[in-house]
């Protein structure tokens, strides 16, 4: 059973899901179908597609079994959101990869580690701590205590590095 309780929010290009109960026959492509007819044809910015459709239903209950339906290696953007954005926390490189651990909350805790890999880890510019970076990739792994969700950005993702806050 899907319950769905559309919001309308300040700005009425947005229609926004508020709750959801989910069952185990829905998979996560029927999830996002049903959330994408349900929002407006205009995209939601980047915090209130984390705030509602990553974050809430990570944090609640049944957010294991959302992560293994809805968000499990998909790229969760695809056609809701252009990107997700958030700020650089720390750095860290191995000889084949870059993970960077960035906060979605603009706090000194990081919530995503973005897994560079292929062309895509060879920047052209040196993160710094607090700098904007806006991606799309997909959802690999994810933990509840500590909060940590892990998107893989490969040559089909995106990754923008922008200028501090």
């Amino acid at each position: 059973m899907i319950v769905i309780r559309p919001i309308l929010t300040t700005r009425p290009m947005y229609t926004a899901v508020r709750s959801m109960a989910i069952s185990r026959t829905v998979n996560g492509i029927s999830l996002i179908l049903l959330v994408a007819s349900v929002i407006s044809a205009q995209s939601m910015s980047p915090g209130k597609f984390w705030e509602m459709l990553i974050k809430g239903p990570l944090s609640g209950p049944g957010a294991d079994e959302y992560f293994k339906q809805a968000l499990k290696d998909s790229f969760p953007t695809a056609g809701l959101a252009r990107y997700l954005e958030g700020s650089l926390v720390s750095i860290a490189r191995s000889k084949t990869d870059i993970r960077l651990l960035l906060s979605m909350e603009g706090t000194d805790t990081a919530d995503v580690t973005l897994l560079l890999h292929g062309r895509i880890a060879q920047l052209k510019t040196e993160p710094k701590r607090g700098m904007l970076i806006r991606f799309n990739g997909v959802v690999r792994e994810f933990t509840k205590e500590p909060f940590m969700l892990t998107f893989e950005v490969n040559d089909r993702g995106s990754l923008d590095l922008l200028n501090p806050r």
